[in-house]
């Protein structure tokens, strides 16, 4: 680690922000920003209209993940480009705790930001070492989708042995 890094850890350690999200009683050794994709539905066997597919993101072992922003794009071609705010349903559920984000599958648009810009969530969400989350779509939109993509923005903390 260089001595902005070193500095930089400092001064994010002592914020509120890192506090609140922090494990009590580690030492953060460093703090990364990571993004977890998924690709949901392929050029081979896309997402049928009507239909659903499921992707599974696993968090590192060695690290808690802050997520902080979602975004996703949906491709409606081989090889075609990303459309932003198109019509399918998505669910995110911890499979350890059987939590789920949203109440009831939401429309993209309105969990995965507008036009590509991601979606900032009114508050940071800790996802543990070993988290398994199960991502469901539901295609609404009236075509095949030759790739649903799913990014989760974020943090790594890593602690202190």
């Amino acid at each position: 680690m260089n001595d902005f890094e070193r500095r930089y850890l400092d001064i994010l350690q002592r914020t509120d922000y890192i506090s609140a999200v922090a494990r009590p009683g580690k030492q953060i050794v460093n703090i990364d920003y990571f993004v977890y994709n998924v690709r949901i539905g392929t050029d081979a066997a896309p997402i049928p209209n009507n239909g659903t597919g499921q992707g599974l993101i696993e968090i590192q072992s060695d690290s808690d993940f802050v997520l902080t922003y979602i975004s996703g794009g949906n491709q409606l071609a081989v090889n075609g480009p990303l459309v932003f705010n198109y019509s399918a349903l998505l669910q995110m559920q911890d499979t350890g705790s059987g939590k789920t984000f949203f109440n009831t599958p939401t429309l993209m648009p309105l969990v995965c930001g507008a036009g590509g810009f991601p979606f900032l969530l009114p508050s940071p969400r800790v996802l543990n070492p070993n988290t398994n989350l199960l991502i469901t779509v539901n295609n609404i939109s009236g075509v095949d989708l030759f790739g649903c993509y799913i990014a989760l923005h974020g943090s790594r903390i890593f602690y202190a042995s």
